[in-house]
């Protein structure tokens, strides 16, 4: 009793897979993700769930739109924590069992009235601070990015994750160097900039820069409270003559007042800091997700993180 979009029988041949997949789920009432381990490692199906996700989330509720089936055991495989946390339908075992789920998507599609909004999976959102410039080499990774949009959104379902309250919105991205923690960072923001109509706030902390890894930390403090204000500057924000402390909250106010979504991200954090030290680097205000990139295992207290190891073979 439902109509289906399949990309098997809906695209024609030589015809472009992306823009077939993006009229196909602006036709579309919900996308139906039969949802197995290796759901998560394959590109166009990371694609097409981002788009869907995104635009469902303008809505308020992406649960709503984006329904999961689980063939595994587990669920631990499932992100964004959102999807999780929603109450999904194990694989049918059986005709009975496949009779049951049909019956329970036809009720639940047939609540849902017009189409998903608009799908802009990479509109590029705005940006202060460090310009983007991405990489073409940047190949993989579409697990992580969905472990670090669950990482910033755990306090969200809480019930689901145990985050608790003081991390939550705190995420970091751990590894070697040269791994690949800033530009995961980077496509992220890019990947998931319908998420953050507010902005991305992004600040370096030179942490093993080489002319900057052996700064002090008032001459670090410093670095921080110029990047600050030159985004402040950037938002409109008249910073003549204010102090570090009313320039931060100058900047928490701004974002309170458009009540926007923003991405804060803080790249290359140095070791050794104590706690007060880097909080000063988290965002001013609760709208804004921190995202912050280390080499240290220092900080497990402070953010939940992922431990970003070497590429797969086949990525």
């Amino acid at each position: 009793g439902l109509r289906v979009w399949f990309d098997a029988t809906e695209i024609d041949d030589f015809a472009s897979i992306t823009r077939a997949v993006t009229e196909g789920l602006a036709k579309s009432k919900a996308l139906l993700a039969y949802y197995s381990k290796t759901y998560p490692l394959r590109r166009a199906c990371q694609w097409e769930l981002t788009a869907a996700f995104l635009a469902a989330q303008t809505e308020g509720n992406p649960r709503r739109r984006v329904l999961i089936i689980n063939p595994e055991k587990g669920a631990d495989h499932i992100h964004p924590i959102e999807l999780r946390d929603a109450k999904f339908l194990n694989a049918p075992n059986n005709d009975g069992e496949m009779q049951q789920l049909v019956q329970a998507i036809v009720k639940h599609v047939g609540e849902l009235s017009g189409p998903l909004a608009d799908i802009h999976p990479l509109g590029a959102p705005s940006w202060y601070g460090m310009t983007p410039v991405g990489s073409t080499r940047f190949v993989g990774r579409l697990k992580e990015m969905w472990e670090v949009h669950s990482l910033l959104h755990a306090g969200d379902v809480a019930q689901i994750t145990g985050a608790p309250a003081a991390t939550s919105g705190i995420g970091q991205v751990q590894g070697l160097g040269g791994v690949g923690k800033s530009l995961l960072a980077e496509e992220y923001a890019l990947h998931f900039g319908a998420a953050y109509p507010g902005g991305v706030f992004w600040l370096r902390a030179y942490g093993n820069d080489d002319a900057k890894a052996a700064l002090g930390p008032e001459e670090r403090e410093a670095l921080r409270a110029d990047q600050m204000r030159a985004m402040a500057d950037r938002i409109g924000i008249d910073t003549h003559g204010l102090t570090a402390e009313q320039l931060e909250g100058a900047l928490a106010r701004k974002i309170a007042s458009e009540n926007k979504p923003c991405l804060w991200v803080v790249d290359d954090v140095p070791n050794r800091l104590d706690g007060e030290a880097l909080r000063r680097w988290f965002a001013p205000h609760a709208l804004a997700r921190t995202l912050i990139t280390t080499r240290s295992r220092e900080y497990g207290s402070l953010a939940r993180g992922i431990d970003l190891s070497v590429l797969t073979p086949d990525e």
